[in-house]
């Protein structure tokens, strides 16, 4: 930035300033601590429009800004997006502010030591990004509110900036959406000295902005890609892109065993997916850690949502991904995860469990979890069950266009709607006879129950093109039927 730049952005953000610190409150108008979170939005959101200009405002040169905050230097020629004031952001900032007044405490800690995402979580505000700054000034005589606002932003911009700062970065974020502003004043009293005081909390968040709904499809589709991982799993672990490398190095246990031997599919469980997702919102905190229900505790839960199993295991994944971007991004990160893990606990124990062949049954749920504090990423509760011995088996498939030709039905490929019928052959074979049908779900797949062993005739019927058809023989197991479509 030339000097001739700078000297006309530090006017420009000294005007910007004066103007925000125009109004005088009075009686009528709205409570002052309103106006003064106003003006420092005003105050933020300049500063965002040209984080170079504000960095150069208090002596920090472009080449110093690179070195310290190199994400900043990417910001677009427009800035960065302002930020937006938050009803629920605020209120929790509000009451913070007033626990650092009651208690003559000026600290980040909650007073319950509930970490800030928890909180923001408990108030409505589910974040997938959250962050925080507190400011105070202290003074003996009178000063105006608009007068503090001005010197508590020049300290927040200050220690933003701070080259020693390691913390993350808060209203020059470019993630950060949201803010919610409280301001206070009274009396504190800090190192044995009784002050006025204006206090303010600042919270930043990004929302997670996945609905219920949503989510309860990203666990659908994770059903259909560990289905795909059984029937394939060297296959569907060399399309992720995984090899020896993502392993642990020493292990007595070759992946061999359990990579080139299909297993069947599992079919949903409505009891399974309550209990999972009871689990997963249970442990949002700390889902790896928290995620470790005994046995029996297992089974007095899956029992009380009326799953009787024989047997029953759990396995968790993160995505802990701040860039996730849409549902795709996050069910693809969720399984990789779960196949990273799969793998290692064989590796490491020999053992399975998305791959157990016993398993017959699965529940899934998704949950927003924030195990730093701050983080607001998803987190996948998977429930496998080993069912009583049935007369029962199912042919689980979906139908898919795999745009990205990667052999994997990821989420938003699915085609919705699709009908799927089954038939049985003649004892002459000259005519098949029709048993059943159904129709493809939200995320394409489908299930047919089959409650006689033998060979059955099933076709996907799908708009302009020729029936997928295919022979299946069913023994008593499932079956796994996938049929995708090249664009």
């Amino acid at each position: 930035m030339n000097r001739l730049f700078r000297n006309i952005y530090v006017l420009s953000i000294l005007a910007t300033a004066l103007a925000i610190l125009a109004a005088t409150p009075s009686a009528g108008q709205a409570d002052f601590r309103e106006q003064m979170a106003v003006q420092l939005l005003d105050l933020f959101n300049a500063a965002r429009s040209d984080p170079a200009g504000a960095a150069a405002a208090i002596g920090i040169s472009a080449g110093q800004l690179a070195a310290i905050r190199p994400e900043l230097t990417s910001a677009p020629e427009q800035g960065l997006p302002p930020l937006e004031l938050e009803a629920i952001l605020g209120g929790t900032a509000r009451r913070h502010t007033a626990h650092m007044l009651a208690g003559n405490r000026y600290t980040y800690d909650d007073p319950d030591g509930i970490p800030l995402a928890e909180r923001l979580r408990r108030a409505g505000y589910v974040p997938r990004l959250a962050g925080e700054s507190i400011g105070l000034v202290g003074f003996f005589n009178f000063i105006d509110p608009r007068q503090a606002v001005g010197q508590i932003f020049d300290t927040l911009l200050r220690r933003e900036l701070d080259p020693s700062r390691e913390a993350p970065l808060t209203f020059l974020h470019p993630a950060f959406q949201h803010v919610g502003i409280g301001f206070d004043s009274g009396p504190m009293t800090l190192n044995g000295r009784t002050y006025n005081a204006y206090l303010v909390t600042c919270y930043f968040g990004r929302p997670l902005v996945f609905d219920n709904s949503e989510k309860r499809q990203m666990a659908r589709q994770l059903a259909v890609l560990i289905n795909q991982f059984r029937a394939d799993p060297v296959g569907v672990t060399r399309s992720l892109g995984l090899d020896a490398s993502d392993l642990p190095a020493e292990s007595a246990y070759s992946p061999d065993a359990i990579l080139y031997a299909a297993t069947p599919p599992l079919v949903s469980s409505a009891a399974l997916e309550l209990v999972a997702a009871q689990l997963a919102d249970e442990t949002a905190g700390d889902p790896q850690g928290g995620l470790s229900p005994s046995p029996d505790h297992l089974a007095q839960r899956l029992a009380e949502a009326g799953y009787l199993p024989a047997q029953s295991s759990h396995t968790v994944a993160v995505a802990a991904r701040p860039d996730l971007g849409d549902g795709r991004e996050a069910v693809d990160a969720l399984f990789k995860d779960l196949v990273l893990g799969e793998l290692a606990y064989h590796r490491t124990l020999g053992a399975v469990k998305l791959l157990d062949e016993q398993a017959s049954d699965i529940g899934i749920g998704i949950a927003a979890t924030w195990a730093d504090g701050t983080a607001g990423d998803l987190a996948a509760t998977v429930l496998i069950g080993f069912a009583a011995p049935s007369d029962v088996s199912y042919i689980v498939g979906s139908v898919y266009l795999d745009r990205d030709e990667n052999w994997l039905h990821n989420l938003g490929e699915g085609l919705v709607g699709i009908k799927v019928t089954i038939a049985t052959e003649s004892p002459t074979g000259d005519h098949v006879t029709a048993l059943r049908e159904t129709v493809t779900n939200d995320v394409g797949a489908f299930v047919l129950p089959i409650d006689q062993r033998g060979a059955y005739q099933v076709r996907m019927h799908i708009p302009e093109e020729e029936p997928g058809t295919y022979w299946v023989l069913t023994e008593g197991a499932n079956v796994f039927l996938d049929h995708p479509l090249m664009p």
